[in-house]
This record gives C-alpha cells, sequence and structure tokens, in this order.
C-alpha cells in the first residue's frame, strides 16, 4: 500500500461522529486534513487542535455542501492552504426518520440535498481538481439493501450515492 504521508484529504460532515474518526485515522498516517463542517465550529476546531498536539496539520473550513459555490470555496480553500487535493471523503448525511407519507416537501428536499445532491457537487469538483491519481471514498449505508420502516427517503439518498460511485 502506499504511503499517505503528505497527502491531503477533504472530508464533509467531519467535525463530528464517523467523519472525525476518519479525519483523525487519516491524519495518523499523516494525511493533511480539511475538516468540513456547516455549523459546529467550536467541534470543528476542537478537532483540528486535536489533530495538531498528535503532530497533525489540519484546517477547519464551514461550507455547505449542500451549497454548489460553497463546495467550489471549500476545495479553493483547501487548494490555498495545502496546494493539492489527493482524498475526498463525502461524509456528510442527515437521517430522516418518517415514513413516506408524513416527509413534507421541504424535508425532503433537505435529505436530498445534503445526502444526495452534496456529494455530486463534491465530486464535479473533484473530477477537475483532484491530484493525478486521486481518490474519493463517498459513504454509503447497508439500508439500501434492507427494507426498514421510515427509513425510504435516507435509503433512497444512499442508494443514489451509490450510483454516483
Amino acid at each position: 500500500m502506499a504511503s499517505l504521508h503528505g497527502k491531503v484529504a477533504i472530508i464533509t460532515g467531519s467535525s463530528r461522529g464517523i467523519g472525525a474518526g476518519v479525519a483523525k485515522a487519516l491524519a495518523c498516517a499523516g494525511v493533511r486534513v480539511v475538516i468540513n463542517f456547516i455549523q459546529n465550529k467550536s467541534a470543528a476546531d476542537a478537532l483540528c487542535n486535536e489533530i495538531a498536539s498528535a503532530g497533525g496539520e489540519c484546517i477547519a473550513v464551514q461550507a455547505d455542501v449542500g451549497n454548489p459555490a460553497a463546495v467550489r470555496q471549500l476545495f479553493d480553500t483547501a487548494l490555498e492552504r495545502f496546494q493539492r487535493i489527493d482524498i475526498l471523503v463525502n461524509n456528510a448525511g442527515i437521517l430522516l426518520f418518517k415514513e413516506i407519507a408524513e416527509i413534507q416537501d421541504d424535508e425532503f428536499d433537505r435529505i436530498l440535498t445534503v445526502n444526495l445532491k452534496s456529494v455530486f457537487y463534491t465530486l464535479r469538483e473533484a473530477a477537475n481538481r483532484l491530484a493525478d491519481h486521486g481518490r474519493v471514498v463517498n459513504i454509503s449505508s447497508t439500508v439500501t439493501r434492507t427494507m426498514i420502516p421510515k427509513y425510504g427517503a435516507y435509503a433512497a439518498t444512499k442508494a443514489g450515492v451509490e450510483q454516483l460511485t
């Protein structure tokens, strides 16, 4: 396996949870990480401080990855700071736990935007901006292969992510 030392990764939705775990693991492997967050600046800053304290390098960048202009700015900021992007991890996501009949239009639009459109927007940017031999990791869910009540909208967005992949 090739060394990851010195590579640069953008991890969407990475101020906490799975994304934070991915950021820590990549930083431990010598990857310089871009912590993307939408609201929780304090968690993103705390994660960057933790990574820096362990000898890693990172920046926290606020960007709504459901907004194409914000995605472009996220990539611009990463390139300005690190001069390259080697890895994109699409982790941002939300869960809508409702039966189809209960879902309002704005809720459906939001889950589509966060879970699916954001992946499209970041993949489109990555197609033109990842360094040669760059890598993309799209995080989906096992719910795409099961039938769980109240997971319909969420499962549909994750199935879409798998198809984009």
